[in-house]
């Protein structure tokens, strides 16, 4: 059994790309992949990685539903994140065949995957890394960040989550009646707070030091 089957993800990417009238070569394109790996892909020789994943439904426009059935299946639920495991790597290799390589949430309304891995453990915690410097010196990009789903956004906290649709981590503080969003590197103005084009994702409860990368800012 060949693992990007267990998906059925490539017929799927196939069909989604035929339906808005695109080519293998379009797509690949728009994806900023070579057209012979989209082949593999669609042809599930292959499994595609998450990072890849984002870029095809990036250049297609479309949401995570738009290819996970676990998406529309559990659309009813509160819970506004839904969880696929993942197989990825060559067919060839049998060793982890019944093994998902990667559990992960994915935000069922954000307009890309937001991918987010997860301790085998349980569904609570997301593990995560810094892109960039905006936390400075709370934490560097390259940091593994820890992020509690449990909680609340509550003054005083490090949220996370989406505003206007972009991924956000900062400080929620209280100004007067109201909150706003600040940045520990003061080079990044505060932002208002607004609950109703707000995501959350949880609250930053760990941040883990990269030993890897050194930040030269």
């Amino acid at each position: 059994m060949r693992k990007a089957s267990r998906l059925g993800l490539g017929q799927r990417i196939r069909d989604l790309r035929e339906s808005l009238d695109m080519t293998q070569a379009e797509l690949a394109d728009a994806a900023r992949m070579d057209q012979s790996l989209l082949s593999k892909y669609e042809r599930e020789d292959v499994s595609p990685s998450w990072l890849q994943i984002e870029r095809l439904l990036e250049a297609l426009g479309q949401s995570p539903c738009a290819l996970f059935p676990e998406c529309s299946a559990e659309s009813e639920a509160e819970d506004s994140f839904f969880s696929v495991s993942f197989f990825s790597g060559e067919p060839k290799d049998p060793s982890a065949m019944g093994t998902a390589t990667a559990k992960l949430r994915v935000h069922r309304e954000a307009p890309f995957v937001k991918v987010f891995h997860l301790p085998p453990i349980d569904n609570r915690y997301i593990i995560t890394h810094s892109e960039d410097d905006i936390m400075i010196p709370d934490w560097y990009p390259g940091d593994c960040l820890i992020i509690d789903t449990k909680y609340e956004p509550k003054a005083g906290r490090v949220v996370a989550g989406f505003l206007d649709g972009e991924p956000t981590t900062r400080r929620l503080v209280r100004d007067g009646k109201n909150l706003i969003l600040v940045a520990s590197n003061r080079n990044y103005p505060p932002v208002p707070f607004d609950p109703e084009n707000w995501i959350h994702t949880g609250v930053v409860v760990h941040a883990v030091r990269s030993m890897m990368k050194r930040y030269s800012g």
